[in-house]
């Protein structure tokens, strides 16, 4: 009798065990084929779609197998997707499961990573959610949409799903015309070529009528804006000519622009001629239904494919049967242009016809302040063994005369690449006739060391002569502690400006490494002694450092940007190059024992905006070596980077600022100002949109200015 009943019992484990090992045999050869799914695939939905099957699959066997190791593999990509991923473009059923999951996975007993991500994106895609049941009720009280935009339909999903994408198109001056789209590839597909093409030529010989082309050339950037892979086709043609007319009339400066209307949208391909191609019965269908769970009340497709789209918004209607949307048949571009539900002209103010005008003009000031190097290259006859520049590749910098040809060689611990820029590189050389002799020193950071006689010296500044013999070296090693911290002597240098005076020197920053504080000190350019003054932030100062007579006192300011941890934000300071002492303002945490606060013209604080603090980042930055100033006009440019670089993208607010009248211009950056917004309409963040006076006026209020006293407002400051 015993025996019986285990043979019993064994017989039940042994069935048990191998139901367990089938469904585990199931799930893996299920993340096996996840895997190839989302390395062939760059369909944010697809994705999305294809990890939310996998993960339904796992926690229906949650009660009979461990799934620990199948959704931790997984988990920080559906993250990272679900952020990307829209609700805007498909039935709101669609999305909601996506919710139903998100709640099961954070119920789980063991720790995701993402927990706080996956927490955020339930609260957006909630929000959207509602905001795409208040349009699909007419109500479109929470959403704004007037960018150029087109529907996309997303391949690899049963029912073909989509999103509208929207366009983003700069100019820049080119001796050549070239298209640059982003995301890039290597080749763009021949139809969606032409169309560009098509479109460009359309474009600008529409705004020839009302602006002077003549025939500039231009390099011509267009922006995908939610990047999710690569476009074929041409259907995008009638979108992507109303962004060239913005784009052309934007640069150019028109005093009237022609603007995509409010909640509008296009599809269709356009010839050279204006005449507005149809698509087919059933992509204007799909395409249809995409716009109908949009936030789109007027539809702008080929007069041809009208009658297919009415059917499917008949279809669509049964189920939502107070969505009201406006399809607008076109047969050519003038007889869309005429259509004030879907183009909007509007006149330009001075204000921010003036600050284009300033941003358009940036590499011109650059150039002229190049005009007199140029000049003096040409009238020097060459002389084959005087230092002439500094050429950076990879982890060497190459001293070359002006032939060319190469002279000496340093090693260096920076891994240099062609993506960085002029300002970059000035921290880490500067070429100059230091003895006045007629021939050129150089002048070095960042050497790498090891293996040499000098290898205790690491994060000197040193100054060698035209053969590359070491004529002196500064070590900076001054001890600095605040009530909280004592800080190691541990300083990289880097170089800040040359003063060409008669008594030359260097301003310099020395950057801790890895703590936050940071100095700036003078040396004498002829023999590298210290010279008296030495200023200190709670923070690293890498902006762009200039030097000018800021305030017209005739005496020069030196002046940057950075960070201070004191404030997490980023700040913006000028003092007179006499007075390079003392320490920046600070909270009692972060102020640096022995040292009153310094004799500053100009100390501004730029508030870390509400997009960053809802993704809890400490502070905003200052973009690397980063910075403007317009000498003729006393125009400083300070760029914010409100969140992590995004394929090296801009992504932050445009401070314009002129001293002289304290007269601050704000500017958010198009990438901002779309992410920022979508976390607006899902009710993450509150209201106004970013591209707006209302949320200038709240940047503005934030901005602090030191008085000597105390940061007050900018109205304060002015007041007294």
């Amino acid at each position: 009798m015993d025996f019986t009943f285990n043979i019993y019992i064994l017989k039940q484990c042994c069935d048990k065990f191998v139901r367990v090992r089938m469904n585990v045999f199931k799930l893996e050869q299920y993340r096996e084929d996840l895997i190839i799914e989302l390395a062939e695939s760059t369909s944010i939905s697809k994705n999305v779609n294809c990890i939310y099957n996998f993960f339904e699959f796992a926690l229906k066997e949650s009660a009979k197998i461990p799934i620990e190791s199948f959704i931790l593999e997984f988990i920080e990509e559906y993250a990272s997707f679900l952020s990307s991923f829209q609700v805007f473009g498909s039935p709101p059923e669609y999305s909601e499961k996506l919710i139903i999951q998100i709640d099961q996975l954070l119920e789980l007993n063991f720790n995701l990573p993402p927990r706080s991500k996956l927490v955020i994106e339930k609260e957006r895609l909630s929000a959207e959610i509602d905001q795409l049941y208040k349009v699909l009720s007419d109500d479109f009280s929470e959403v704004y949409f007037d960018k150029s935009s087109f529907p996309v339909l997303e391949a690899g999903i049963t029912n073909r799903t989509g999103f509208l994408e929207t366009i983003t198109v700069h100019l820049k001056p080119s001796v050549v015309r070239d298209f640059i789209i982003i995301p890039s590839s290597q080749s763009i597909e021949e139809r969606l070529k032409k169309q560009v093409e098509d479109s460009w030529e359309l474009a600008k010989n529409y705004c020839s009528q009302f602006v002077n082309i003549g025939s500039d050339e231009h390099h011509i950037i267009i922006q995908f804006d939610r990047r999710v892979g690569e476009y074929t086709g041409n259907s995008l043609g009638v979108a992507i000519c109303v962004s060239f007319i913005e784009a052309i009339q934007d640069y150019y400066n028109s005093p009237m622009m022609i603007k995509n209307a409010e909640f509008s949208t296009y599809t269709g391909s356009i010839d050279r001629d204006g005449i507005v191609h149809p698509v087919s019965e059933k992509i204007i269908q799909q395409k249809t239904n995409i716009v109908f769970f949009s936030h789109v009340k007027s539809f702008a497709l080929p007069k041809e494919d009208l009658p297919f789209a009415e059917r499917q918004i008949q279809r669509n209607l049964e189920r939502y049967p107070s969505r009201s949307i406006k399809l607008v048949p076109v047969e050519n571009l003038d007889s869309l242009l005429i259509r004030r539900d879907l183009i909007e002209i509007q006149k330009q103010g001075w204000l921010k016809r003036s600050t284009k005008l300033v941003k358009k003009n940036k590499s011109i000031f650059a150039a002229l302040v190049l005009i007199p190097f140029l000049l003096h290259f040409f009238s020097i006859i060459a002389v084959d063994d005087n230092p002439w520049v500094v050429r950076f590749d990879q982890n060497t910098a190459s001293i070359v005369n002006k032939n060319g040809d190469v002279l000496w060689t340093k090693k260096m611990k920076v891994e240099f690449s062609n993506a960085l820029s002029r300002s970059t590189y000035n921290k880490f050389r500067i070429i100059s006739d230091v003895d006045s002799d007629g021939k050129n020193e150089v002048i070095l950071c960042y050497e790498d060391l090891n293996n040499t006689e000098y290898q205790d010296e690491d994060g000197r500044i040193a100054c060698f002569d035209k053969e590359g013999n070491l004529i002196w070296r500064y070590i900076f090693k001054d001890k600095i502690e605040t009530n909280k911290d004592k800080i190691t002597n541990n300083f990289l240098i880097h170089l800040g400006n040359l003063v060409e005076t008669l008594d030359k020197r260097l301003i310099l920053i020395a950057a801790h490494a890895p703590l936050y504080p940071s100095a700036i000190f003078q040396l004498n350019l002829l023999n590298g002694e210290r010279l008296e003054g030495t200023l200190w932030n709670p923070g690293h100062i890498d902006g762009e450092t200039f030097i000018d007579d800021l305030d017209d006192d005739g005496k020069l300011e030196f002046f940057t940007s950075g960070i201070n941890n004191a404030y997490n934000s980023v700040v913006f300071f000028a003092l007179e190059i006499d007075n390079i002492r003392g320490i920046t303002p600070a909270t009692e945490p972060y102020k640096f024992k022995g040292f009153d606060i310094g004799n500053f013209d100009y100390y501004i604080i730029f508030p870390k905006t509400d997009y960053a603090k809802a993704y809890n980042y400490r502070y905003n930055k200052v973009f690397l070596n980063d910075g403007f100033y317009n000498s003729r006009e006393k125009l400083v440019i300070i760029r914010t980077m409100e969140e992590i670089y995004e394929q090296n993208l801009i992504m932050g607010i445009n401070y314009f600022f002129k001293p002289l009248i304290s007269e601050i211009e704000i500017e958010p950056d198009d990438t901002f100002s779309m992410k920022r917004d979508s976390l607006v309409k899902a009710r993450i963040l509150q209201p106004p949109l970013t591209d707006t006076k209302e949320y200038r006026e709240i940047l503005m209020n934030q901005i602090r200015f030191w008085n000597g006293q105390s940061f007050v407002s900018n109205d304060q400051l002015n007041s007294n």
